[in-house]
């Protein structure tokens, strides 16, 4: 399997409702009297973004 085809397979298995479902379970527990909206959420899903490479490093090298 090629590096593009190992991307897409684990892209279409990747489950997003899974990751959306925690961000907003976290956003919940941190801020059980706010609303939550779509901005803080996504601010969420950003910063994760921004760790990902160098945990994903960390885990990986173990």
């Amino acid at each position: 399997m090629d590096r593009q085809q190992l991307i897409d397979e684990l892209a279409h298995w990747i489950d997003t409702n899974v990751i959306a479902e925690l961000i907003v379970e976290s956003l919940e527990e941190n801020h059980p009297e706010e609303e939550i909206t779509i901005q803080q959420a996504r601010d969420v899903w950003y910063s994760t973004i921004e760790h990902l490479g160098s945990w994903l490093g960390e885990f990986v090298g173990r």
